[in-house]
């Protein structure tokens, strides 16, 4: 199903999220704060809306170990995206690490357009 958004450019493609990101904006006037969903952060054209500003938080060794168990837990996403666990832990790692750790985008005015 299509359901219309505002600036669905930055809520991801799933309508789950989508659906969520317009009732939490319905709520905030102020300010909000945004995780970037990966791996859709590292594989979509989108630019991040220009009333954000991006947080990046390190990723320790041993968080990265954390996050990768985490990602194993849900075994059926591992092979429609990753292939195998192997390329999973391979493509996770690098990208955070190209990335610099993961990123919290916050917005610092109400979204309604």
């Amino acid at each position: 199903p299509s359901f219309p958004t505002r600036r669905s450019s930055d809520r991801g493609d799933h309508v789950d999220h989508q659906l969520l990101c317009m009732a939490v904006e319905e709520l905030m006037t102020i300010s909000m704060s945004f995780y970037e969903d990966y791996p859709y952060c590292v594989r979509s054209t989108r630019s991040a809306p220009p009333e954000a500003r991006a947080e990046l938080h390190h990723i320790p060794t041993q968080a990265l170990e954390r996050k990768l168990r985490a990602i194993r837990a849900y075994a059926s996403q591992i092979s429609p995206i990753f292939s195998t666990e192997a390329n999973m832990i391979t493509q996770v790692t690098a990208d955070l690490r190209a990335i610099g750790g993961e990123r919290f985008w916050h917005r610092v005015e109400a979204c309604d357009d």
